[in-house]
């Protein structure tokens, strides 16, 4: 998308299948092959995600500024949540 437009700050994304949890001083959403994208959240929507999640892997959808992710929302026993 960057490549395309240059002067875009941010990327949408839809995530099938992540878990967020906390790592270090932050927080993260990991995949099954266990690649980590940093999270940009605070920590009270953070905490609200991972208690949606339950520790497993939900859908989500966000933003990519090419350094964090901005989590919009999440899918949760087929609604949507939004953070």
């Amino acid at each position: 998308a960057w490549t395309a437009n240059p002067w875009l700050d941010r990327i949408p994304f839809a995530l099938e299948s992540v878990i967020p949890g906390p790592m270090g001083q932050g927080w993260v959403i990991r995949d099954a092959a266990q690649h980590v994208l940093p999270l940009d959240l605070p920590d009270e929507k953070a905490w609200m995600l991972r208690a949606v999640s339950g520790g497993h892997p939900v859908p989500l959808t966000g933003e990519w500024n090419g350094e964090a992710l901005t989590p919009i929302g999440v899918w949760v026993e087929e609604r949507f949540l939004a953070l």
